[in-house]
């Protein structure tokens, strides 16, 4: 699909990732309804949140799209 959105590397247990649903290789297409071209619209969506926040993420996932929900940690947690 023209390569957009950002993939999603390795997956830590118990960080805000993995208690998402998110795998490695899943392609994050949204970040709460704002599409996603690359890294470089995900990086000022991350800047601006804030521990606690919950994020709605569409996501792909092979042929499949599916809507997450992810829960933000502080880095460390």
């Amino acid at each position: 699909d023209g390569g957009a959105g950002v993939e999603v590397g390795d997956v830590f247990p118990n960080t805000s990732a993995a208690e998402a649903g998110l795998k490695a290789g899943d392609i994050i297409t949204k970040w709460n309804d704002t599409p996603l071209t690359g890294v470089q619209d995900w990086m000022p969506q991350l800047v601006r949140a804030n521990p606690g926040d919950k994020v709605k993420l569409t996501v792909k996932r092979g042929s499949e799209i599916l809507n997450l929900t992810a829960t933000l940690k502080a880095a460390g947690d």
